[in-house]
């Protein structure tokens, strides 16, 4: 669950926390393997229907920030909405509440 900030609709940059992280983990994406500057992408869906991209990733510094980008959050978010990433039958589903 990502409760969202201006900052991270502003920047479409979110600090990937502990839950994000087991989600991601449990979808092959393991932070531990990810060099700095690299990323994965997983394909979601929004809770409406339109197709989206998880982008996990750590940027290019030393300090080893583990860094999730949802394409076209600003499209679909607003400050305060929280998140959720589920599992549904057709792949991943981003929930907005």
């Amino acid at each position: 669950m990502l409760k969202l900030t201006k900052t991270m609709l502003q920047k479409s940059i979110i600090d990937c926390n502990t839950e994000c992280r087991d989600f991601a983990l449990k979808h092959g994406v393991d932070y531990d393997a990810i060099s700095n500057g690299e990323r994965v992408v997983l394909a979601a869906t929004w809770q409406d229907g339109t197709e989206t991209e998880l982008r996990f990733y750590r940027p290019a510094n030393d300090r080893k920030d583990r860094r999730l980008s949802i394409k076209d959050i600003k499209k679909h978010c607003e400050i305060g909405d929280t998140i959720t990433m589920a599992n549904s039958k057709n792949g991943i589903l981003l929930i907005i509440s």
